[in-house]
């Protein structure tokens, strides 16, 4: 990979990747893609924007915040900002349409009504959506949004955009309760499990062990890590290791931080230690990924 984008900036891709007519700003744009002509060049990134990813041919298998997802037409993927993402592979004849939306866009109207909060949180919990319905919806938001932004400039279309986007999350809605109404009491390893993955996802850059998280959880390390096998087929430790992974693939692809400095903010000893923890998972020095071997 030749250029480096901090975290991914969508603001350096707006002008690369759309026409006056498919955006408002840098605040919202809308796209059609298909796997020949990837959006971003990344292939771990953390998201610095909230957007929604509509497969309508083939498939893809991506990783949000650790936990893999195979996206298959027609489904929706929204990603909301702060989540790291991992695309892992997809197929050939792949074809999709994106609506990315910045903190901006959304924090003027989003994040600040209760209902819609819930919604977003929802979203980072199931961030995939399927169904001949689902499709629905996005579609008739998508074709409407492209026909706002290809009006004349006006003082309202910034605002006749986020409304369009709410009446989408709003559409949503009824997703949400049917599986909630479909979901049973969680039992003790699902809850067990869904509180050690939050330690984790807050915890990671400076705890790797796994007698920090059972202590905080009140479990043995043991139980931890049956839990976490059974659930998501892989150790505890092995989990852990996941997030640590990522950050670093993150900081090494889409940053300038030395070695040195990235072993820091991942409380490594020293840039010796931070090397063979990667090389073991990933078979390769952290260097030889930065340079993209």
């Amino acid at each position: 990979m030749s250029k480096k984008i901090p975290f991914l900036d969508w603001k350096s891709y707006v002008d690369q990747i759309t026409q006056e007519n498919q955006r408002i700003g840098s605040d919202l744009f809308v796209v059609e893609q298909d796997a020949s002509c990837p959006i971003v060049d990344l292939d771990v990134f953390k998201s610095d924007v909230c957007f929604c990813v509509f497969h309508e041919q083939g498939s893809s298998v991506i990783k949000v915040n650790m936990k893999e997802y195979d996206v298959s037409a027609p489904s929706i993927l929204i990603v909301l900002p702060g989540q790291v993402v991992e695309a892992i592979s997809h197929s050939e004849d792949l074809k999709y349409k994106v609506i990315v939306m910045s903190r901006h866009f959304c924090e003027g109207l989003l994040f600040s009504v209760g209902e819609t909060f819930q919604l977003l949180r929802d979203f980072s919990d199931v961030p995939v959506i399927g169904g001949p319905d689902d499709s629905f919806i996005f579609n008739i938001y998508f074709d409407m949004l492209a026909n706002l932004l290809k009006a004349p400039e006006n003082e309202h279309k910034f605002k006749a955009a986020q409304h369009l986007t709410l009446a989408m999350f709003y559409g949503y809605g009824y997703v949400y309760t049917q599986v909630k109404k479909d979901e049973v009491s969680l039992n003790r390893k699902t809850f067990v499990f869904k509180e050690f993955s939050s330690l984790v996802e807050k915890h990671f850059q400076s705890e790797r062990k796994l007698s920090f998280y059972a202590d905080k959880l009140c479990v043995t390390p043991k139980y931890l890590s049956v839990v976490t096998k059974d659930l998501m087929g892989v150790s505890a430790l092995r989990f852990i290791e996941g997030y640590v992974i990522t950050e670093a693939k993150v900081l090494l692809r889409s940053t300038d931080l030395s070695l040195q400095q990235i072993s820091l903010r991942l409380n490594f000893s020293t840039q010796s230690d931070f090397g063979k923890y990667f090389k073991k998972s990933t078979g390769l020095s952290p260097s030889a990924y930065r340079k993209g071997d």
